[in-house]
């Protein structure tokens, strides 16, 4: 799954000047964990009449729900098969501020439909935006079997088809998309489409793309024949076009090295001319390059030998590189072989000559257990030993890998297409897939399965589902959560990224100060206010959006309410605070309270943000007087502002009696928490002359004014009481 990455460097380097994506593959290494991972999940060619869906599979090791899958979206039509899927907008759309990575596409391999979800309302909970349907793809271009997705700078998207409606492969080429994913035509010029399609990528500063061969549709939706190679039925060419022109410039014939030539990836670095193909059946890495003459050529990089088996349908078995992706840095390559059952890790340092870091076996076809047994030249048959995870044994062979921003998590699915699962992994339909995370020693290489992760999909609500391809949200979610610590409050930034870390000006990008880490929460009242999170999604908000007059707000059960804090594409947040939200100078409390956020939690500015907040709040802002009210539970910002290391009461007297009953409630209903006199106003009667920590008691109660139903043992909680 090719990140993408490409530098943008024509429309400067100041980091909130730039639209999705980040402005190196290097600077995407440095960003934050994933935590969420969307998953296809086949239900097509199982026998179970129900839609194919996207999942959503938590991957946070410090989320109690992690390794599950906490969402399920169903598309509207049976028979799909959902396959590869890409974003409306990524790295290459850098330089524009416009663009927001909001919107999955997801194609339908068999139904030929194309599904666009919006990940940005709710990233744990997509919904379903648009489906463009396969008669308007046809009639408009002749377009059918639909595969890879891929964002272009134009703000089209791009998909390969595999061939025509009647599933021949001379009928396949390239469908452009608009930014409205309406069907604009083909991308290649007419004559130039090539002899087979699968998957594709372009490298802008050699305009160049180049696309990979799978076969006709008409054959490997059948299954695997392999009649159907010697009849020309599957591919062994790589097809290179100048980009973004869309003619056919050269036709590279990989032989018989190169049979079913299928993922495809450049390298990273986009002054680099070079990358690899990853070839099934000949089970072998080709390196391609620009020479010279600035035509294209391909070496041989890595093979893997077939395996001399008994048990199985021929005599000799091959690995079946169905997948393989490049780390960021382009260090190192990882591929998978679907029936041996094993997943590589080569350090591609040199590109002429990878070297092998890692192995690790998680399936396959001849692992113990299996009838299939392998034979070596003394004629002694072996297995390899496969792992259990969690007292599962692992069905199948890796499929699809996906690797995590820093290069140390790799998940695998091992789902290929129904057809051909039931035809090599039978128990795989049946039982359903499972997924995998693998852990990387990045430094000296090395594989290693994490026993900690294990998805089944075995126990999917609809039945065994089949998973594919995997993709990290496409908006960074900055979730600020106010936990308490040895009694203080520090905020917290938790992200979800993506394969391609798609942010859009957000407070991650733009401020090196916020903190990653989740911090440990100890205590009940962390622990309800932790309830409350809001994910607060960037890119929503372009420029030309006003901050004052108008709030974005979510709530979560009418229980709180949190503005979201969105930052605008400037280069310096600071200077657009100070400077362009000149509303704030007027005493709009929206802007008091957002430049109080920014410097408080952002800007290590306490006391300035501080007093932002409380101007704000003394206007009458919710949000300003709950934040108040938090930060004051903490001695940390009662000690710098006026000295005080008492309760709440006695710190936040000018707000204890502002905040609205429900959340008054939540604090002062916690046990050993009480009102005491530094809580009134001056002209407020108190027991004993209102010396200070002197509590009520039932001797004393407040005058008749306050509401006789609130009684000491509640909301004026006695110290005695305890």
């Amino acid at each position: 799954m090719a990140t993408g990455t490409e530098v943008v460097s024509a429309h400067g380097h100041g980091c909130c000047k730039k639209g999705p994506g980040y402005a190196s593959p290097l600077e995407a290494m440095s960003g934050p964990r994933e935590s969420l991972i969307y998953v296809t999940c086949v239900y097509a060619g199982t026998g179970i009449e129900k839609p194919d869906y996207l999942a959503t599979v938590d991957v946070d090791p410090n989320s109690p729900n992690y390794s599950k899958v906490i969402h399920r979206l169903p598309m509207p039509n049976l028979g799909d098969e959902l396959h590869h899927s890409g974003w409306n907008s990524c790295s290459s759309c850098h330089g524009d501020p416009s663009a927001a990575r909001r919107y999955l596409i997801l194609p339908s391999l068999i139904s030929g439909r194309i599904y666009a979800i919006d990940t940005l309302k709710d990233p744990r909970a997509p919904s379903l935006h648009k489906v463009v349907e396969p008669a308007d793809i046809v009639n408009k271009t002749g377009l059918a079997y639909p595969h890879t997705s891929h964002c272009l700078a134009s703000g089209d998207v791009m998909v390969s088809c595999l061939g025509d409606k009647d599933g021949k492969a001379e009928g396949n080429g390239f469908l452009l998309l608009d930014s409205e994913f309406n069907v604009k035509g083909r991308w290649e010029k007419p004559g130039h489409s090539p002899t087979f399609g699968y998957d594709f990528w372009y490298q802008p500063r050699h305009n160049t793309m180049i696309s990979s061969s799978w076969g006709a549709p008409a054959a490997f939706t059948k299954g695997f024949n392999p009649q159907h190679v010697s009849d020309g039925l599957y591919g062994r060419h790589l097809h290179v076009y100048s980009w973004p022109n869309g003619e056919l410039k050269q036709t590279l014939d990989l032989g018989s090295t190169g049979l079913l030539p299928l993922e495809i990836r450049f390298l990273h670095n986009p002054s680099k001319d070079t990358g690899f193909v990853g070839c099934a059946l000949t089970s072998n890495m080709v390196r391609f390059f620009k020479t010279p003459d600035e035509s294209w050529s391909h070496e041989l990089a890595v093979s893997v030998k077939p395996l001399k088996v008994k048990n199985w349908i021929l005599p000799e078995m091959p690995g079946l590189i169905t997948d393989f992706l490049l780390s960021l840095d382009d260090r190192f390559l990882y591929f998978v072989n679907w029936l041996h059952g094993d997943v590589r890790q080569y350090n591609i340092e040199d590109p002429k000559n990878p070297v092998l870091k890692g192995q690790v076996w998680v399936g396959g076809l001849i692992q113990k257990g299996s009838p299939v047994v392998a034979e070596g030249e003394d004629g002694k048959t072996w297995q390899y030993d496969v792992p259990e995870i969690q007292g599962h044994r692992l069905r199948g062979g890796p499929q699809m890998i996906q690797l995590s921003l820093d290069g140390k998590r790799l998940y695998v699915t091992n789902s290929l297409f129904s057809t051909w699962d039931r035809q090599f992994y039978p128990e795989v339909v049946e039982k359903g897939s499972h997924m995998l995370q693998i852990d990387v020693d990045t430094e000296k290489g090395g594989l290693a399965i994490n026993p900690k992760y294990f998805v089944d999909f075995a126990s999917e609500p609809d039945g065994p589902s089949l998973a594919h391809e995997m993709r990290y949200p496409g908006a960074f979610l900055l979730v600020l959560v106010l936990v308490e610590l040895s009694s203080q409050f520090r905020v917290a930034a938790m992200q979800a990224s993506t394969e391609q870390v798609q942010y859009s000006g957000s407070m991650v990008e733009c401020s090196d100060e916020m903190a990653e880490e989740e911090l440990s929460m100890e205590s009940e009242t962390s622990r309800r206010i932790v309830r409350a999170v809001k994910y607060i999604t960037p890119g929503v908000l372009r420029s030309d959006s006003a901050f004052c007059g108008k709030e974005y707000t979510f709530s979560d059960d009418s229980t709180w309410k949190m503005t979201a804090i969105y930052f605008s594409n400037e280069s310096n947040l600071g200077h657009y605070f100070l400077n362009t939200l000149l509303c704030k100078e007027n005493g709009n409390p929206e802007a008091l309270f957002r430049q109080g956020m920014f410097e408080f939690f952002s800007s290590k500015k306490p006391e300035s943000g501080f007093q932002h907040l409380e101007k704000a709040a003394k206007k009458g802002h919710v949000e300003a007087i709950h934040t108040c009210g938090i930060i004051l539970l903490g001695d940390k910002v009662a000690s710098k502002t006026n000295g005080c290391n008492g309760s709440i009461a006695e710190c936040g007297e000018e707000y204890e009696f502002l905040m609205p009953s429900h959340v008054s409630k939540r604090y002062l209903e916690e046990k050993r928490k009480y009102i005491s006199p530094g809580a009134l106003k001056p002209d407020q009667p108190v027991c004993n002359g209102g010396a200070s920590g002197q509590s009520y008691s039932s001797s004393c109660l407040p005058p008749p004014s306050n509401s006789p139903s609130r009684g000491c043992s509640k909301y004026y909680r006695c110290r005695s009481d305890d």
